[in-house]
């Protein structure tokens, strides 16, 4: 009888093993869902009150600015911002273009996919001006992939829509409200592709030792910044500057390479001096201020962005086309993040309204200074604008660049866009001026008062000489154009040419025996 308890101990003791196990597991899943239930609710809690509270600072950044800017009312700062300029020519074109091109359907290097602002301009490569400038010390033409030769080729009926925007007048956009932080209009979309696949085929011209066509090809930039060139946006503001770099850099690499025909240079001309007047850094600021508020008020009362900015957030990931398949694990934690993301967004816009509001109207009062005065105070402005360890979260780091965009945008980065725009186009002016002047009379004009003065940028003649020097080194010249530093004159120790190949305010000319073509048998 002894030996049978004791065999059936065994069980007995199992089985209450197994008890208390599952009396651990119902006790713990209580406790984690009251502790999930209690730091759901005070999450719930502190985003309404950073809500309510919001609206607080944001009343009170609207009475400041209505004391700072008298008679200002959000109605006319979006009158401001839905404008429409006299001539919107370009950016109809630019749409028309788009949607030809998303129906082509077609076929990227890294997969199937249509045309969108993330995808089509990686597959043509992006080629700065650095590039062109190396091509000139290289003295070889660009290489680009056999993908991009591919996309071209399917862009190849677009050769003839480019030369349209030659003509094409200062513009503006064409968008119903201003343009997100996540989604690029489909006109810049399009005049960035458009701007690539130029350069690329300009490069075939000159290849095949033909500069004029060269030069319309630059010109088809320079149309190319006119469609956007009237909108008073960062976004459009650094997209015609890196247009109009790509034209500059084409005449100098053109310039470097082949004689170019007087006539075609006279034109070239006249169109540079045109682009050099743009809106003002306190334009730039106004529209922007504008951009903002719309954008940020519409996210703050209209449920459906909120829900398409969480939607893209979700697939953001799902749209990269360098990652592999993608598993529910992934999506879940995408999702969950996502969805955070939408709860912060949501409990800090009004507060975000108010900082970002703050922001702009004191950038506006600071580019009102004179330069000096503005370039002293501007330093003082930046580090009390610093963005915080606090804006740094490692949760949602793009949601979060989004709430503080106001701060990361910020006005050294929007000043310096402005004005390495101008010194690079005055740079352009000036060279092509020098290079006009050599063909008329056989050499280099000795001072620049000996240029005409309409082929000169137009700048108070005290400062033109101070603003613009032009360097002789045994290749050929540099046009540098910098603002003068504020104490004395600025002086380079070490002027070389291959020093100036990476500045982007410079312009540079070689000698007529030096030029590429003299030494190609070929031409």
């Amino acid at each position: 009888m002894s030996a049978n308890r004791d065999v059936a101990n065994p069980p007995v003791r199992q089985a209450g093993k197994w008890s208390r196990l599952r009396r651990l597991i119902v006790v713990s899943s209580k406790w984690l869902a009251i502790s999930l239930l209690v730091l759901g609710g005070y999450w719930l809690v502190r985003g309404w009150y950073l809500h309510t509270h919001g609206y607080a600072q944001l009343a009170e950044a609207v009475a400041q600015t209505n004391r700072d800017f008298p008679g200002w009312t959000w109605r006319e700062l979006r009158a401001e911002l839905l404008r429409q300029p006299d001539a919107d020519r370009g950016a109809l074109l630019l749409e028309q273009l788009y949607d030809k091109v998303l129906a082509k359907q077609i076929e990227l290097p890294f997969g199937q996919g249509t045309l969108d602002s993330f995808t089509l301009p990686w597959a043509l490569g992006h080629y700065p001006g650095s590039s062109l400038r190396q091509a000139i010390k290289a003295r070889q033409p660009l290489r680009r992939p056999a993908a991009t030769n591919k996309v071209l080729a399917e862009l190849e009926d677009l050769r003839r829509e480019l030369h349209k925007f030659r003509g094409i007048p200062a513009g503006g956009r064409l968008d119903e409200k201003a343009p997100d932080f996540w989604r690029m209009p489909k006109h810049h979309s399009m005049c960035k592709l458009l701007g690539q696949a130029a350069v690329l085929w300009a490069l075939e011209e000159l290849a095949a030792g033909r500069p004029q066509q060269v030069l319309e090809y630059a010109e088809v930039l320079l149309g190319l910044a006119n469609a956007i060139r009237r909108e008073k946006f960062v976004l459009a503001v650094v997209l015609c500057h890196e247009l109009e770099l790509k034209a500059a850099r084409l005449v100098e690499l053109t310039l470097a390479h082949e004689q170019v025909p007087k006539a075609s240079l006279a034109r070239l001309h006249s169109r540079f001096i045109e682009a050099l007047r743009h809106p003002t850094l306190v334009d730039v600021l106004w529209g922007e201020r504008a951009r903002l508020y719309d954008l940020m008020e519409r996210l703050d009362h209209d449920p459906e962005e909120l829900q398409e900015l969480h939607d893209y957030f979700a697939g953001l990931e799902a749209r990269n086309p360098f990652r592999g398949q993608i598993t529910w694990t992934q999506r879940a934690l995408e999702h969950a993040m996502a969805a955070l993301g939408y709860w912060k967004l949501y409990a800090n816009l009004p507060a975000t309204r108010a900082k970002s509001l703050g922001y702009f109207n004191q950038a506006i009062r600071l580019a009102e200074l004179p330069g000096e005065q503005f370039l002293l105070e501007l330093g003082r402005f930046e580090m009390a604008w610093r963005v915080g360890p606090a804006y740094r979260s490692p949760w949602c780091p793009t949601v979060i660049c989004l709430l503080d965009f106001g701060c990361q945008a910020t006005l050294t980065e929007i000043y310096e866009t402005v004005r390495l725009r101008q010194e690079c186009l005055e740079a352009t002016v000036l060279g092509i001026a020098y290079e006009r002047y050599r063909l008329k009379e056989g050499r280099w004009p000795a001072r620049l008062r000996q240029l005409p003065a309409e082929w000169l940028p137009q700048l108070p003649p005290p400062q033109l000489e101070q603003h613009l020097q032009v360097f002789s080194l045994p290749e050929g010249l540099v046009i540098w154009a910098d603002r003068p530093p504020q104490f004395g004159r600025r002086q380079f120790l070490m002027t070389t040419w291959d020093h100036f190949l990476s500045q982007d305010n410079t312009f540079l000319l070689l000698e007529p025996e030096d030029r590429l073509s003299s030494k190609r048998r070929d031409l």
